[in-house]
């Protein structure tokens, strides 16, 4: 059992990598802390840094709660976010910043992003069966990313 205070640090661990991802497109390094301070290090970053601070991360941790906390929470859920329990199971997590940018662009579309998050599901299962780099993996969850932003689904069939 680790100590208080230890499931928190890596939730927030979890939601800053999360955060880098979504915003920045590249996969964050071992030390990802010194790679965004260094980042935001630049005196000109100053309105992009409070933006980020005060308003892109606590939308990401409201997401976080309601994707990945809530589902793991409840026995019983109607998609999608049953699908997104399941999910929670997976030792892959690169699923999350993919299920937010899809929330992010389906605000107002509903049954887009049902079917969007099935299809990752479907995609995040396979990806657990194969052995596949993870160097690999990640480029996919960036090209990924940057098809979403582009109005297109990466993992719909066709």
């Amino acid at each position: 059992m680790g100590k208080p205070g230890e499931a928190g640090g890596r939730r927030l661990d979890d939601i800053l990598r999360l955060a880098f991802l979504l915003d920045y497109r590249r996969p964050p390094s071992f030390d990802f802390g010194a790679q965004l301070m260094d980042y935001f290090s630049d005196e000109k970053r100053i309105d992009e840094v409070n933006n980020w601070v005060s308003v892109r991360l606590p939308a990401i941790i409201d997401m976080y709660s309601t994707f990945i906390l809530k589902p793991a929470r409840e026995q019983v859920l109607a998609p999608p976010l049953s699908n997104l329990r399941r999910m929670t199971f997976l030792p892959w997590p690169h699923w999350q910043a993919l299920a937010f940018k899809f929330a992010e662009r389906d605000k107002k579309a509903p049954t887009r992003f049902l079917r969007s998050i099935a299809a990752l599901e479907k995609w995040c299962f396979c990806i657990n069966l194969v052995d596949v780099d993870e160097h690999h993996v990640v480029r996919i969850v960036i090209d990924a990313l940057a098809q979403i932003d582009d109005e297109i689904d990466p993992f719909a069939a066709g």
